[in-house]
């Protein structure tokens, strides 16, 4: 490990499940409910947002299930400090409805950064199925870094 290398620092674990009417249309920012893990307390789970308390380099990873637009994507995007940053596809075939997305990635974020997630296009929602998870959001801290703005 090396001297910079957080250790059982910041880092979170949280989940999104949704059931019939209860879930999230196209545009919406996604608001994570169960939150499985908050070291440092980086994750809001009311907002659906994760601040950097210190500024460092960050991993993060996404995945996520949902219904396709009409065009057959479904389309999670990644915000930072509100401004979109990444954007995770999904394309279901003429034979699906539903298909999912996943992907990870790491950033240098400066302390008070927020880093969100917005469903772009389809929806998150499934009728029949109940608790399913069908957003898992989670990051760390890499590593300290000396970074300025």
């Amino acid at each position: 490990m090396t001297p910079n290398t957080i250790s059982g620092g910041v880092k979170f674990s949280a989940r999104k499940y949704t059931h019939g009417k209860n879930g999230i249309s196209q545009n919406t920012q996604i608001k994570i409910y169960q939150v499985e893990e908050n070291s440092g307390n980086p994750f809001n789970f009311l907002t659906g947002e994760f601040s950097a308390p210190m500024a460092g380099l960050y991993q993060f990873g996404l995945s996520a299930v949902g219904k396709a637009d009409g065009n057959g994507y479904f389309c999670v995007g990644m915000l930072k400090n509100g401004k979109m940053d990444r954007r995770f596809v999904g394309n279901a075939n003429a034979n699906q409805l539903y298909t999912s997305v996943a992907g990870s990635w790491e950033m240098i974020l400066f302390e008070g950064d927020i880093v969100s997630l917005l469903l772009q296009c389809g929806s998150i929602t499934f009728q029949y199925m109940a608790k399913t998870d069908h957003v898992h959001f989670y990051g760390k801290m890499v590593s300290k870094k000396a970074v300025h703005k």
